[in-house]
């Protein structure tokens, strides 16, 4: 992960410098903000999966309640070239949660939940690092980002 998150550095800032805009002051605060709330997503779920228990809701709707927060400070600055997106960016997160949550599973034995409370932590910790990546990009009015699959071919 710090080796993805060095190559985002070393593209954005092979540029020249330049004063960031507000729509770019924006842009990189929510992808910032989301950056925080998929990582605090996944260690709700990473907890769950860890202790054999239900996802605490009540853990999944602090981030979200956070989240919300962040985009109306990010949109009370001004410049933003959307507003009143949060609730789509919850959506999103809260799938790619699902996705971890039903794809990183556990057989139910101690060996597996902790296995699987390590992947889906991994798992948040680079969505967050993808999302910091573009929070950067965003800033140096560099996005957006070149494709980049983690998937099998």
């Amino acid at each position: 992960m710090r080796a993805a998150v060095g190559f985002c550095l070393l593209l954005t800032f092979a540029g020249e410098a330049v004063a960031a805009s507000p729509a770019q002051k924006c842009t990189s605060a929510k992808m910032k903000a989301a950056a925080n709330i998929g990582a605090a997503d996944a260690k709700c779920v990473s907890r769950a999966s860890s202790g054999g228990v239900p996802i605490d809701e009540a853990c999944l709707d602090k981030s979200s309640l956070k989240l919300l927060q962040a985009f109306e400070r990010a949109e009370a600055s001004g410049g933003c070239l959307t507003v009143d997106d949060a609730p789509q960016v919850a959506g999103i997160l809260e799938g790619v949660v699902t996705f971890a949550e039903e794809n990183l599973g556990d057989d139910g034995s101690n060996g597996s939940r902790r296995c699987a409370s390590t992947r889906r932590n991994a798992a948040g910790a680079y969505l967050s690092a993808v999302l910091r990546c573009h929070a950067v990009r965003a800033l140096a009015g560099a996005l957006p980002m070149p494709h980049v699959s983690i998937g099998r071919s």
